[in-house]
């Protein structure tokens, strides 16, 4: 079980690095998130706090992505989609302002609305 410090970290993070949508097509090098599903992803230059993030969703690291590039830090990012990604959104809504708390209204009004959605859909990775 995840404790509520755990949780207020993570909206933290949501509310200041992180990208609530709906996955538009395959996300990531060989994870695919099934399209219309929610998404939820934190991008950082801070390695240890993706990671941090990453364990605490049960998901990979990804990264670093562009490392020296132009003289800018690597960046790292955590991602979660469909019905886990939903639950967070539902979880972390009342802890979080209100341009992410509409953007959570819209993302799974959205995908409530999506009739081809699969019934099973986790962690970054479809298995139907």
């Amino acid at each position: 079980m995840i404790d509520g410090v755990t949780i207020g970290r993570v909206a933290g993070l949501i509310e200041g690095e992180g990208y609530l949508a709906l996955s538009k097509r395959s996300e990531g090098s060989g994870r695919s998130a099934y399209p219309g599903s929610p998404l939820i992803r934190v991008g950082m230059t801070d390695e240890d706090v993706i990671r941090w993030l990453a364990a605490v969703w049960g998901v990979k690291a990804n990264g670093p992505y562009n490392p020296g590039a132009g003289g800018r830090k690597p960046v790292w990012n955590a991602s979660l989609f469909g019905s886990v990604a939903a639950g967070w959104m539902m979880t972390l809504y009342p802890l979080l302002g209100f341009r992410r708390q509409e953007r959570i209204r819209a993302v799974l009004a959205m995908w409530k609305c999506t009739a081809s959605r699969p019934q099973t859909v986790w962690a970054g990775t479809y298995r139907g």
